[in-house]
């Protein structure tokens, strides 16, 4: 069979792909193309080892999304974030004339992110936070390593509280976003006497932010949401108001912005101990542990924020060699099929179209090197399809890893070190606890598949 043939055969799999493969054994190829004994055949594998791992940590800071409230659910647990972040000094722009207080304000806009019961009362703390955070990028240094702040980054906040506010049945998708929330006085007089008295404190950055060290904005347990708020130069900033004595009542004010991308972080902590996943607690080493989907009711699940990864191990991969030559594989298709669990509740408002994929190993190492790709830039995902003939299972995700699977069969692994792949959503959603669950590798109906298409010459 000379090359043209093969590159004919190889062309109608896109064919192939869109037909419906209930008893579609053995497609055999017209003699018209090449001869009687090219046949393009399918095998379907449903021995895809499934689980979740939890990271040990990961980056939340260098954001623009305040992350603030707590959720709970009987599958995952309870998750509480809270936003931290420095403030930049406002210039002192006082003169000679006198000059009296009015009041202090933490301003702040929706981001249009939420996750939860939004139709009852929403109430948070604003606190003085006690950590230093540059300390820890002149740590980072002395390591020669780049400076993070993690969701379990270990904080301090003050015991006195600057701000309790209530937003009444907050509506985060309202174009009218903007709120404002009075800060105690106390603290509001403190600070502009500095700038009454032109203390040094209050002459630049760094003096500022070694007296000052930041905010933290932390819900109130009894809420039921999370809510999403800008982080950047208009929201989460603190306004103190004054007016200049005298007949002129004019109202003037001093901008606290936050400081730059690098010192703001979400603190996101999860509590699993009531829930199926019990056993992925935050503690050393915990990422190379894989909890088995037959231990959590046949499902593994994604948590962006809380970094839970779902895994995927093909242990099935000396079987598949045995079956088919890896040099004749012409597609192999990843399938994977989203519960209705957490997925299209309150929780979750829709299912989410990409899943990014990551290799990794027995160990669960992860690096965001190990990103597949389909080229330099674009990542290969796992995509959201409607099954539209399907009444039994409204969606599935799928993907293409043809590459990946002829690699993994031509290194001829194996012992413990099957090949493996991490799936989770894009880093970008890190500042939000996107969930979704799947179906496990014993889930009656719904199995991972893995599909695959290769040339047969007989």
């Amino acid at each position: 069979m000379n090359i043209t043939k093969l590159l004919l055969l190889i062309g109608i799999i896109t064919i192939i792909s869109s037909c419906n493969d209930k008893g579609l054994n053995s497609l055999e190829v017209g003699e018209e193309y090449i001869n009687n004994e090219a046949s393009i055949s399918f095998r379907s594998y449903n021995e895809i080892k499934t689980g979740t791992v939890l990271l040990n940590s990961i980056i939340t800071s260098d954001t623009q999304s305040a992350l603030i409230g707590n959720i709970n659910n009987k599958e995952l647990g309870n998750v509480k974030s809270k936003a931290v972040f420095m403030l930049n000094v406002a210039p002192n722009v006082f003169s000679g004339e006198k000059q009296i207080y009015d009041s202090i304000t933490i301003k702040y806009y929706y981001n249009k992110y939420s996750v939860g019961d939004t139709t009852v009362n929403f109430s948070f703390k604003v606190k003085e936070l006690k950590t230093k955070l540059s300390s820890l990028y002149k740590e980072s240094k002395e390591n020669n390593s780049p400076l993070f702040f993690y969701n379990i980054t270990k904080i301090e906040t003050a015991k006195d509280t600057l701000c309790e506010a209530t937003i009444n049945s907050p509506k985060p998708d309202s174009d009218n976003s903007k709120q404002e929330s009075r800060m105690s006085d106390v603290f509001g007089q403190k600070l502009f006497n500095l700038y009454f008295n032109k203390d040094d404190k209050v002459k630049n950055n760094t003096n500022f932010q070694e007296y000052f060290k930041g905010l933290v904005v932390e819900g109130d347990d009894e809420n039921k949401a999370m809510l999403g708020f800008l982080i950047n130069d208009t929201s989460m900033c603190v306004n103190l108001y004054y007016h200049k004595e005298g007949s002129d009542k004019k109202t003037k004010s001093l901008t606290f912005t936050p400081a730059q991308k690098t010192y703001k972080f979400n603190s996101i902590i999860a509590d699993r101990s009531t829930t199926l996943f019990s056993k992925l607690e935050n503690k050393d080493k915990i990422q190379r542990v894989t909890l088995n989907s037959t231990e959590t009711n046949n499902l593994s699940a994604i948590q962006s924020g809380t970094g839970l990864y779902s895994k995927m191990e093909f242990t099935n991969i000396p079987e598949i060699m045995a079956d088919i030559d890896a040099n004749k594989v012409l597609s192999a298709k990843l399938i994977l099929h989203p519960t209705d669990k957490l997925n299209n509740s309150k929780d979750n408002k829709f299912l989410y179209k990409y899943i990014y994929i990551y290799t990794t190993n027995y160990k669960n190492e992860f690096n965001n090197d190990n990103l597949l790709k389909i080229s330099r830039r674009e990542p290969l995902s796992l995509e959201l399809i409607e099954n539209k003939d399907n009444a039994e299972s409204d969606y599935h995700y799928e993907t293409d890893i043809t590459n990946y699977i002829r690699s993994a069969m031509s290194k001829g692994l194996f012992n413990e070190n099957y090949p493996a792949l991490l799936l989770g959503f894009n880093p970008e959603l890190n500042t939000t606890v996107s969930t979704l669950m799947l179906h496990g590798q014993d889930s009656k109906d719904f199995k991972p598949e893995l599909k695959i298409y290769y040339y047969d010459y007989k």
